[in-house]
């Protein structure tokens, strides 16, 4: 692709040609300058560049410089960045597992359900899944299984952990389903209420402990929702680190807060004008918090959920999180019900 692109569409609306081989090398070389010292390739679904491998060992390749603060004073370090990688797993090859185990590359597969991955998939196979955990792990490349619940597979969520623990994954990435995509079209669908999250979650963690494994959340929740409830093997998040602690670069090589945002900020090679865009200056600022969430004592350390989902759902960023709204909806239905009875 062109590397100076149009620098005035921030939103995902046009398709923009996808950076080359040559190009995605020089991005990463300038993240690894930048100091970014973990990189993960996601999508979705990487292993569709046939030249994933090509990248995954040049990445594997670079040093990320850093300054650190110690007694005698600040100093550089070089070291070579922390390689993960977001996969359904259905085009995994040995070539590219040796790949992975060469260059330290975590795994990460993909197993939304077992006996409900063809639905949830459009023609899926969680064979294709497993069988990758199982190959991974036999060749000694770590791997985890991200599993997303929603109310189609949340019955089968006990045999879907079960599944990836006896295939080889080493943790577990527990994720809810939050809206994108085709899924804006199936939110009544797939949509998850605040007490089928809660279900999810200490579910998720009684498996885990039973199995002596460990697993997290992979986006935060509102504090409000995990009030009371105690976790021992599985770790959940009341906090965003969108634009804080982590940045997503699309293919074309636009930076956006997060993965699940529409809005493409500045092209990388802008970076430094990101720090203008108002949608950046709100999550670093941490000022995209409901009117509903004032005065709540959990504020210091709760984001509200995830607010890119809240944007995609409802149009605006500022709203309760899609369980919470879901939940209400729920309410006002069955208020509606019993009164007409």
């Amino acid at each position: 692709m062109n590397l100076q692109p149009n620098r005035t569409n921030d939103r995902f609306d046009g398709v923009i040609e996808d950076m080359t081989t040559a190009e995605v090398k020089e991005m990463l070389t300038f993240l690894a300058d930048a100091g970014v010292s973990n990189i993960s390739f996601t999508g979705g679904e990487p292993l569709l560049r046939e030249d994933i491998c090509e990248i995954v060992a040049f990445a594997a390749g670079l040093e990320a410089v850093n300054a650190f603060e110690d007694t005698d004073g600040v100093s550089l370090r070089r070291s070579r960045p922390s390689l993960y990688m977001n996969t359904n797993g259905a085009l995994s090859t040995s070539e590219f597992l040796k790949v992975c185990l060469e260059c330290g590359l975590r795994l990460t597969v993909s197993l939304p359900g077992l006996r409900t991955y063809q639905e949830l998939t459009a023609g899926g196979d969680a064979r294709k899944a497993l069988g990758a955990m199982e190959a991974a792990s036999a060749m000694g490349v770590q791997v985890t299984a991200a599993i997303t619940i929603t109310r189609i597979n949340e019955h089968e969520l006990v045999e879907t952990i079960a599944a990836a623990l006896l295939a080889g994954a080493d943790s577990i990435l527990l994720n809810r389903f939050l809206a994108g995509g085709r899924g804006l079209g199936k939110i009544s669908e797939l949509s998850l209420d605040v007490d089928q999250v809660k279900r999810m979650l200490l579910i998720a963690d009684e498996v885990l402990h039973t199995a002596g494994r460990y697993g997290r959340m992979g986006t935060e929740v509102p504090a409000c929702l995990i009030a009371g409830l105690q976790f021992r093997n599985l770790t959940v998040g009341t906090r965003c680190s969108a634009a804080l602690h982590f940045v997503a670069i699309d293919p074309s090589g636009y930076v956006r807060v997060c993965n699940h945002s529409p809005v493409r900020l500045c092209h990388y090679t802008d970076i430094d004008s990101v720090w203008q865009h108002p949608l950046w200056q709100a999550y670093t600022r941490r000022s995209l918090l409901p009117t509903s969430c004032s005065g709540c004592h959990s504020r210091p350390d709760c984001d509200a959920g995830c607010r890119e989902a809240a944007r995609l759902v409802s149009g605006d960023p500022m709203v309760d999180d899609p369980c919470l709204l879901f939940d209400a909806q729920l309410a006002d239905m069955n208020q509606g019900n019993r009164r007409s009875i």
